[in-house]
């Protein structure tokens, strides 16, 4: 049996169990040289761009826009519609990094024993 867990910042996967077992990455249990969480994330989603920008900048239409790692989405606060089903809409915040209206749907269906994510 398939069951999942996820958390509607970042509309991230935080837990894939399988018969019970642990299937996702749990970041919690890696520790740095300082005793610090190494990775707390399991599965973000990276929107609207994946790696870096070089000097976290891009140029569109003649404007320059800073944008993080791996995009903004994984930051964000995204409205849950239903069960495993996430939207985040474009906002005054996202238009000053990334000049384009969108919406960014994310769903989480289990069928059967295999995990399909859209």
């Amino acid at each position: 049996m398939l069951k999942i867990q996820t958390k509607k910042s970042g509309a991230e996967l935080t837990s894939i169990k399988y018969n019970g077992k642990e299937m996702l990455f749990q970041g919690a249990k890696v520790l740095d040289s300082n005793g610090n969480i190494y990775w707390k994330r399991q599965a973000p989603i990276l929107f609207p761009i994946v790696g870096q920008l070089k000097n976290s900048q891009t140029q569109i239409e003649d404007k320059i826009y800073e944008m993080s790692q791996h995009g903004f989405a994984r930051d964000m606060e995204f409205e849950q519609i239903e069960e495993n089903h996430y939207i985040l809409t474009y906002n005054e915040e996202t238009l000053k990094k990334y000049p384009y209206k969108f919406q960014l749907h994310v769903i989480y269906q289990i069928m059967e024993d295999t995990l399909q994510v859209e």
